[in-house]
């Protein structure tokens, strides 16, 4: 409650909601995988939905690349929330070269593999992207 709450007085709600219904789209049109109707949840409509906290810096362009890593980040600590609930019970003993695995340290390699690589190219396009919208702004 208190999420939806902030997300509407910081003028969230359309981020969120358009990450939400991304999301979900993703999961029923592209093919999702899941274990579970709370992996569906998590990984799909509330992982994408916590993308719209980028909408934080919506007024300020030249603070894009901040956005895009605030953004990113928000949908990686659900993601690791998700791994280490509801992914940890199939969690491999050894991963990446990695023995005694736990589900903390399974979680953060696991969605780090793909939430680094993402968020690297979610920030320089972002930067790419400050000169042409201070054309547009003036």
């Amino acid at each position: 409650m208190a999420l939806i709450v902030f997300a509407v007085r910081w003028g969230l709600g359309w981020g969120i909601g358009a990450g939400l219904v991304f999301g979900t789209l993703k999961y029923f049109l592209a093919s999702g995988a899941s274990i579970s109707w709370v992996s569906i949840i998590f990984d799909y409509g509330v992982a994408y939905a916590f993308v719209g906290f980028a909408g934080l810096f919506k007024k300020k362009y030249v603070l894009l690349p901040v956005a895009a890593l605030v953004g990113c980040f928000a949908r990686f600590i659900i993601h690791f929330i998700s791994g280490i609930t509801v992914y940890a019970q199939y969690m491999p003993e050894e991963f990446m070269g990695f023995s005694g695995m736990t589900p903390v340290l399974y979680s953060t390699l696991y969605n780090g593999t793909y939430m680094l690589p993402n968020t690297v190219i979610a920030i320089a396009i972002c930067a790419m992207l400050i000169p042409v919208m201070k054309r547009l702004k003036n």
